[in-house]
């Protein structure tokens, strides 16, 4: 063969032993590999020893024929430094070569990759941030690339990729992070409100927690593969298991959209028994009172500088903003 030449055709199976013959490169170097001898990057997908490490966004895409490929790094948020071979492979006139874990040579547990074909980064949408756990059980975050095929690859190849696992875009795949997470890798509704409303809510909730001693986690969110980014919840009470979602103000527009947030949060957090909580700097009127506890929600209010706290069926009974026999000191 010679050298800067590509020989492997789409659905050739072949282990690591032999691509690193061909093409140079580490055995043992995990799931990207810069060829030594040609102009090519080989990464590996193997989405059922990937899980392991929280590689759960591999696959391709059920609507297109791009292919999300996790970055390299097990712990830790991974960097697009470390991952310089992918992000920054058109810039070093490199090719990027797939392959997915496709059985095992007989008689041994050896693995075998197939051939997928060239793929290059999605110019328009290159990578996103996600949220995974890593070896060590703690949430980092991973940068998920979308690669899409170079020319004419095999359809065969292409159609037989695992799709993106199902549990990547699932509902009830939240997991939890501390609550001083805050950071423009995720995406939150309340993001796009004027930035004296987030310092209110930001002050309410911080006065909320100096007032319950109560250690607060959130949710992060993945969409899954194909959204651009994550969501991420207000405060969260994991020994409670209450969710609270905090408003600069008791109007109507603000309790309309806290409602509809917790909702849309509820669907993806598999918390038996979870409560939804909406916190607010004030009682909102009481038809907004009634239709908190009609969806099912609590409500905590500050109050005289102490917080209130109201139970679904106690909002739902009382009937005028003087009646307070429902309501408790909150212990978050």
């Amino acid at each position: 063969m010679a050298e800067h030449e590509w020989v492997t055709q789409p659905g050739e199976r072949l282990t690591r032993t032999q691509l690193s013959t061909l093409y140079g490169g580490s055995v043992y170097s995990g799931g990207v590999v810069p060829s030594r001898t040609t102009p090519n990057v080989l990464i590996f997908s193997d989405p059922k020893q990937g899980e392991k490490s929280g590689y759960v966004y591999d696959g391709r895409d059920a609507t297109s024929a791009a292919f999300y490929y996790t970055g390299k790094g097990g712990s830790g948020d991974q960097t697009l430094t470390v991952n310089a071979a992918i992000a920054q492979h058109a810039e070093h006139g490199r090719s990027l070569r797939l392959f997915v874990a496709d059985g095992r040579v007989a008689g041994t547990q050896t693995a075998l990759q197939r051939y997928v074909g060239e793929y290059r980064l999605d110019a328009d949408a290159p990578w996103e941030e996600k949220a995974a756990p890593g070896r060590d059980k703690k949430t980092r975050m991973v940068l998920v690339f979308r690669l899409l095929p170079v020319g004419d690859e095999s359809p065969e190849a292409v159609n037989s990729l695992p799709l993106v696992a199902p549990h990547a875009s699932e509902l009830g795949r939240a997991v939890l992070v501390p609550e001083e997470l805050h950071t423009t890798r995720f995406f939150e509704v309340s993001g796009s409100e004027p930035s004296q409303a987030r310092r209110v809510e930001s002050d309410l909730v911080a006065s909320f927690r100096a007032s319950t001693g109560v250690h607060y986690m959130r949710w992060a969110i993945p969409l899954g593969a194909g959204s651009a980014r994550n969501l991420l919840t207000d405060i969260y009470d994991p020994e409670a298991r209450r969710l609270y979602e905090a408003k600069a103000s008791a109007g109507r527009g603000d309790v309309r959209m806290a409602i509809g947030q917790l909702l849309d949060y509820r669907r993806y957090i598999a918390v038996p028994g979870l409560v939804c909580v909406i916190l607010l700097p004030k009682r909102p009127a009481e038809d907004l009172c009634q239709l908190i506890g009609l969806v099912g929600f609590d409500l905590a209010f500050e109050e005289d500088g102490v917080f209130a706290s109201y139970g679904a069926k106690e909002l739902i009974s009382t009937r005028s903003s003087g009646d307070e026999s429902g309501a408790v000191a909150t212990n978050g």
